[in-house]
């Protein structure tokens, strides 16, 4: 059995990740640490190419979406088995994957406890990615950019929170013509959230009707809200819960979405990823790629 751990050289927990991994002793792992950015690619790479059946990842959302869209430039029979150790700045995806330590997922493996997981692929005329955890448009790109360029010494939860109060004060949505399945409608959107996961922003549970394997990815759309609202509903979104009597907060499931800038602009995200900016007239249509790659679940 090969087994690789791919640790990001900058995660906020990378010494006791390494500690951790020397304490293994039933099991053989191969250790690579990122130096830089284009390391996770090239690891991944690598991984494929030694025949790999685990890949554990020890970074945070953004380290994971590197490795996904690395591996989905391969056949299912070549991709590893993955399993993530979190400790990045956001970590939104295990909270949906659950986790345990390094070792207990490693023995979870051996015991075959593998979890199907649905891929989000989002699709320009420029590009095309996959989405692991969530893709967001509107306020959460926003958001996502101002952390991303923020002090890295503030814990990110505080982080997120400071951007999504300052953005939800100052954006101005554009109009944008939506179409989730069977439904179109034409409005001016605040966010529309597309996860396999539940949780987006290091803890805001934007997608409470999520599942990781049901052919579907949840969309949550919110038209213009104020800063007291958001207030009001924060302990029900962080608890990942559905916010009712709120006609302005429309979810759904589909594994089909396009949405349309008629006037405006549009950012995207992926992961905590800057994915693009889209201009009036240009369209991203979101589609799900089903039982996509296998991971490891948690306890």
């Amino acid at each position: 059995m090969h087994i690789v751990a791919l640790v990001n050289g900058r995660a906020r927990k990378k010494g006791r990740v390494l500690s951790d991994l020397k304490k293994i002793r039933d099991h053989k792992v191969h250790v690579w640490v990122t130096k830089q950015a284009s390391d996770t690619q090239k690891f991944t790479k690598q991984a494929v190419d030694s025949n790999t059946d685990l890949l554990i990842i020890c970074g945070g959302d953004g380290t994971a979406n590197k490795v996904v869209n690395e591996l989905m430039n391969y056949p299912p029979s070549k991709r590893p088995t993955i399993a993530i150790f979190p400790c990045g700045s956001a970590n939104d995806f295990s909270k949906s994957l659950k986790h345990s330590n390094i070792e207990a997922t490693i023995d979870r493996f051996v015991k075959g406890d593998i979890t199907p997981v649905d891929l989000c692929q989002l699709s320009t005329l420029k590009q095309s990615v996959y989405a692991l955890n969530m893709a967001t448009c509107g306020i959460g790109a926003n958001v996502v950019q101002s952390v991303n360029l923020g002090k890295h010494w503030i814990p990110p939860s505080i982080r997120f929170f400071v951007a999504t109060v300052s953005w939800i004060i100052r954006y101005k949505p554009s109009k944008l013509r939506i179409r989730v399945g069977d439904m179109m409608t034409d409005n001016k959107l605040f966010l529309a959230a597309f996860g396999n996961g539940k949780y987006v922003g290091s803890g805001l549970g934007l997608c409470p009707q999520a599942e990781l394997d049901n052919g579907k990815f949840a969309v949550t759309l919110i038209s213009k809200i104020r800063i007291f609202d958001f207030l009001r509903h924060l302990n029900e979104i962080k608890k990942a819960k559905f916010v009712k009597n709120d006609p302005r907060i429309l979810y759904h499931n589909s594994n089909f979405a396009e949405i349309k800038v008629m006037d405006g602009k549009l950012s995207i995200e992926t992961d905590g990823e800057f994915f693009q900016t889209l201009r009036k007239g240009d369209t991203v249509r979101f589609g799900c790629a089903a039982r996509a790659l296998k991971f490891v679940s948690g306890v």
